[in-house]
């Protein structure tokens, strides 16, 4: 049995397969929910499972509800929407037009989002310019936006998991486990078993984990020749590109031209470092030479040498870092030339 506070991430190798239509609801935590449909009855919202079971969810920890989710146009506006600054709750109303039936118009309303009738067919609004609560039928709704302050019961996150149908959930504690249901604790306290069979996968790397290209070096680092705009690029390479080593991109790394040093501080609290190692492919000739060396408190920990006619087998970088306080990578080139030589380190992790 391997410790769970020592387990990164488990993918079961799956992809999610979200249903053709669905309703979508985003917990407090960040966490998403799919279904077939909703209605909010008195002070919770009850969710329709694919399962066609029912899941009821106090007012409190709900911050949106979409419906259709499967739209790209229209969950494209509705993120729109979720990122605008607001002082209120929204509720939101789809309406077809009339002249042309291929088109949506969405009609958000600002104001205060009430209760639901006890038989889910209307919800009580009061538009911000009004001063009297609305019934409105919950049948028309596209969908309700809550404006929620930061909510101090929430439990730290342990991780996410994601299931077959694209759902998202912010786990909060696991309860129990057995071969067939994981019995979790959202972010928000909620309590929900979700079956193992439609587990796609497991991260458990937050705050284990940990990027160099979304990391800041140390002051006084050196990033290529003077003279030119070759400067260390982050998830990019040198001509703001894709990364690609091998045929293969990466949304994560870093593009180190030579001559380069980079130091970062690290604090001992990490163990291991992680990375692929090569020559963009877009980049550099089959004769050129890039060195990488990467010392760890002064004591050297890597040692490489990437040429261009190994550019198609990058390089599987694992570096021990225990107890390292500041992690320092160099590279460089034998050859005159500064055009080319610049080495790509992609997906660098670093975990505890």
């Amino acid at each position: 049995m391997i410790p769970m506070d020592q387990i990164l991430g488990i993918d079961f190798g799956e992809k999610p397969k979200a249903p053709v239509a669905f309703c979508e609801i985003t917990l407090n935590d960040g966490s998403k929910l799919r279904g077939t449909s909703f209605s909010v009855k008195g002070e919770n919202l009850e969710l329709t499972t694919f399962e066609n079971a029912t899941l009821s969810f106090p007012l409190t920890k709900m911050t949106g509800v979409l419906r259709p989710g499967q739209d790209a146009v229209l969950q494209a506006d509705w993120k729109d929407r979720i990122n605008k600054i607001r002082r209120r709750d929204v509720l939101a109303i789809a309406r077809k037009d009339k002249e042309n039936p291929e088109k949506t118009t969405i009609n958000g309303l600002e104001g205060t989002l009430g209760k639901g009738s006890e038989d889910g067919k209307t919800i009580g609004f009061t538009p911000a310019s009004g001063k009297n609560e609305l019934p409105v039928p919950q049948a028309n709704l596209h969908g309700l936006l809550w404006l929620r302050g930061p909510d101090a019961s929430l439990l730290a996150p342990l991780g996410k998991a994601e299931d077959v149908h694209g759902q998202l959930f912010e786990v909060g504690k696991i309860r129990s486990s057995s071969n067939s249901v994981l019995a979790l604790t959202l972010a928000c306290g909620v309590d929900l078993d979700l079956p193992v069979n439609q587990i796609v996968r497991l991260d458990f790397s937050r705050g284990k984990l940990a990027w160099l290209s979304d990391m800041d070096w140390l002051d006084g680092a050196v990033t290529g020749f003077e003279d030119r705009l070759d400067r260390v690029r982050r998830n990019t390479n040198l001509d703001g590109g894709a990364i690609k080593l091998g045929g293969v991109p990466y949304s994560r790394g870093l593009a180190i031209p030579a001559p380069s040093s980079l130091s970062y501080s690290l604090g001992g609290e990490y163990r291991e470092l992680q990375a692929l190692v090569g020559l963009d492919d877009g980049t550099g000739s089959a004769e050129c030479t890039v060195r990488l060396r990467l010392e760890g408190d002064g004591k050297l920990l890597a040692n490489l040498e990437i040429t261009g006619t190994s550019r198609a087998k990058p390089v599987k970088l694992s570096v021990n870092l225990k107890d390292v306080q500041v992690l320092k990578i160099l590279v460089e080139s034998p050859d005159l030339s500064p055009f080319g030589r610049h080495l790509i380190v992609a997906n660098p992790k670093v975990s505890r």
